[in-house]
């Protein structure tokens, strides 16, 4: 799978606006501006999208999210963080987390999303992890490196 530069922003703010209308009733704010291009490809759009519909599909009631990104030029990574109010994920759940779930398991997911943020992390050489959100519930990060300049 070939990597070239994706400009973040555009990946961004395309899952945004599917997810707002998908789901009326959930509040996606909308992320900061960066201008930050990434090296990846058009399969970014997909791990986006499914760290957002995890965020919808976990949440009781009238879900908040919000998208943020971070740049840092000194480290060459922008790190995007999607953060939900939701019931967030307990220490104990965050072990495996990213592995896909077994054929016939008793898990009620597919296990086939989270697993697919990581695959295509890890394929662009970035990293993926969960903590705790200031929104209190679950808070994805997934950091990328920075598109050479060239």
């Amino acid at each position: 799978m070939g990597r070239g530069p994706v400009e973040l922003d555009r990946i961004l703010d395309g899952e945004r606006r599917k997810r707002v209308a998908a789901y009326p009733d959930v509040t996606v704010g909308e992320p900061e501006r960066r201008d930050a291009t990434v090296s990846a490809n058009h399969m970014l759009s997909s791990g986006f999208g499914n760290l957002l519909n995890n965020a919808v599909q976990h949440n009781d009631g009238d879900p908040t999210v919000a998208v943020r990104t971070t740049v840092d030029e000194r480290e060459r990574l922008a790190r995007v963080t999607v953060a939900d109010d939701g019931p967030g994920v307990s220490e104990d759940q965050r072990e495996g987390l990213f592995d896909r779930a077994p054929p016939g398991s008793s898990s009620s997911d597919t296990g086939v999303g989270l697993y697919l943020v990581d695959v295509l992390t890890a394929e662009y050489g970035g990293d993926v992890w969960v903590e705790d959100s200031d929104l209190g519930g679950a808070a994805f990060v997934v950091a990328l490196s920075l598109a050479d300049e060239s």
